[in-house]
């Protein structure tokens, strides 16, 4: 019986050292996270968000980590490795996609011109410098049919703020609840 104790007791302590090594990480992607969500222009919070996310997927953002979880669970582990595997299915929908948004390949720099935006009410696909640099154009242009709204509102608040919050937003309750089951 006493055998079983040590192995557990081991067992636990072998992913809280897994765990100390990434909460930097965490916080760290918290806090550029909380940055971002604060951020009053919802396409320039858009591309830093990219750019926080992308290195985060070119790096198999939490695999290994779930992977190191996975192989110490035995049901002990499964709220923590549930939150995890959200914050990836985050990094995953939120990446590179050459035909999306984020229209960058493996490892290469976001920036303003290669995050793309619109594609929505009509409204043409263009790098995200193009829109910021005719904001006064897009917000005396028309456009939806149910419920018009100028052509900046829907870019700005409707696909980038959306996006923005609810995905940050997200990401943030997943940290929080990590950081919850840590401490």
């Amino acid at each position: 019986m006493k055998e079983i104790s040590v192995y557990l007791k081991n067992l636990g302590s072998s992913y809280k050292k897994d765990l100390k090594i990434i909460l930097p990480q965490l916080d760290l992607l918290r806090s550029e996270l909380s940055e971002i969500y604060v951020m009053s222009n919802r396409i320039v919070a858009l591309v830093y968000f990219f750019k926080v996310i992308s290195p985060l997927q070119d790096a198999d953002g939490f695999k290994e980590i779930i992977s190191k979880l996975e192989k110490r669970n035995y049901g002990q582990l499964d709220l923590l490795i549930g939150y995890f595997k959200e914050l990836q299915r985050q990094v995953n929908h939120s990446g590179r996609n050459l035909s999306g948004i984020n229209r960058t390949n493996f490892g290469e720099p976001v920036t303003f011109d290669n995050i793309w935006l619109g594609n929505i009410f009509d409204l043409p696909a263009k790098p995200a410098r193009i829109l910021l640099n005719n904001q006064k154009k897009l917000q005396n242009t028309k456009c939806g049919t149910a419920f018009p709204k100028n052509a900046w509102y829907y870019i700005h608040d409707y696909q980038c703020g959306s996006f923005v919050v609810n995905t940050v937003l997200d990401m943030l309750a997943q940290i929080r609840e990590i950081k919850n089951f840590c401490s």
